[in-house]
């Protein structure tokens, strides 16, 4: 399904498309999504030790299913540039998160056996991701989750057309959209969309929660 970008982007974003991603797609948009955190300091802390391509693969084995799940119960994005999958994310609508216990494990279980029954982290990541659930807000949003695009393809406007592509849906449907970041450097371009952070906390590794309030259309 093609997803139209706000018209005032839409001519510095002509190179991009933004689609949903689906059961035959999902993969390519996990593993790009999946590259862009190679480097990042959760992943680089909850798998120290390992070498990038190492961190590469058991992140995108963890985001692999995720997008799966995503499928079925969000809307799974997936952002093209000259017919390819340069990076994605998991939208969730309103009340999908958190997911239900059997899923999760599920996600996490299927991780387990991709990396040959080794999770290095675990516990760690466990703690982060019960600590981010807790602080979600009450008002119904829209969450943007392992939001990634590829490092050869950074800086070219792609992480721009989706950050477009949900902050006008959110706009026409006047939700407030929510995520998390766990690196500074991309602090500035959410700003750029209208989040602003709520607040800061250190969990793991530090970790930026913001907010967006819906504009009038």
């Amino acid at each position: 399904m093609g997803l139209k970008l706000n018209p005032y982007f839409a001519k510095e974003y002509a190179r991009m498309n933004v689609i949903r991603a689906d059961k035959s797609t999902y993969l390519k948009a996990a593993v790009a999504a999946a590259q862009a955190f190679t480097n990042d300091p959760l992943f680089t802390t909850l798998l120290a030790g390992l070498p990038p391509d190492g961190r590469t693969i058991r992140t995108a084995n963890f985001f692999i299913p995720y997008y799966r799940v995503c499928c079925r119960l969000g809307l799974p994005l997936q952002v093209m540039a000259n017919n390819e999958v340069v990076g994605g994310t998991c939208l969730w609508p309103a009340g999908t998160i958190p997911l239900p216990s059997r899923l999760m494990l599920g996600v996490i279980l299927e991780c387990f056996l991709r990396n040959y029954g080794r999770f290095t982290g675990l516990f760690s990541f466990l703690k982060w991701s019960n600590f981010i659930e807790a602080k979600h807000p009450a008002l119904p949003h829209y969450y943007l989750d392992c939001f990634g695009i590829s490092p050869a393809r950074q800086q070219q406007g792609a992480g721009s057309a989706i950050l477009d592509f949900v902050t006008h849906k959110a706009d026409l449907d006047q939700m407030g959209c929510y995520l998390e970041s766990t690196n500074p450097r991309n602090l500035p371009l959410y700003q750029r969309f209208g989040f602003e952070i709520l607040s800061k906390e250190d969990v793991v590794v530090s970790t930026w929660f913001l907010w967006r309030e819906p504009e009038a259309v």
